[in-house]
């Protein structure tokens, strides 16, 4: 995991320090702040590590700075990406229904709801949705 003096010594104490910081300044309501050092965690998490679970909690991290800021769009953006790494997370599925309805994007709810019904339900609901526009 590299040498004493490489990038990637103490990377574990290292991360949980920047994960307390970020999250001291979402606290505080300096998103600006927070933003930054998730930004610097995802960097470290697609260069130098693998895991996949803390991604999905800095992206949904990062929508929820986004949307406090008022920028929806980078906020679904974030989100989206923790979606990639894993579709069936329920947290992010959580929080795109929360999303989608808070801004009354009623037909990407809808279809990220018909993903998860059977298809005969899925079909009713492609014919409804059709019928609509």
């Amino acid at each position: 995991m590299g040498n004493k003096n490489g990038p990637l010594f103490g990377t574990g104490k290292y991360i949980k320090a920047l994960k307390i910081r970020a999250l001291k300044h979402v606290l505080k309501s300096r998103y600006d702040k927070a933003l930054d050092i998730y930004n610097r965690l995802l960097k470290i998490f697609k260069e130098f590590l693998d895991i996949d679970l803390d991604e999905i909690f800095l992206y949904c991290q990062l929508c929820r700075i986004y949307r406090e800021l008022g920028k929806n769009e980078k906020g679904i953006s974030a989100i989206k990406k923790a979606m990639k790494i894993n579709p069936t997370s329920e947290i992010v599925k959580i929080t795109l229904i929360d999303i989608y309805l808070t801004h009354e994007l009623y037909f990407e709810f809808f279809n990220l709801l018909k993903d998860t019904l059977p298809e005969d339900l899925q079909k009713f609901l492609d014919d409804y949705l059709s019928s609509q526009l």
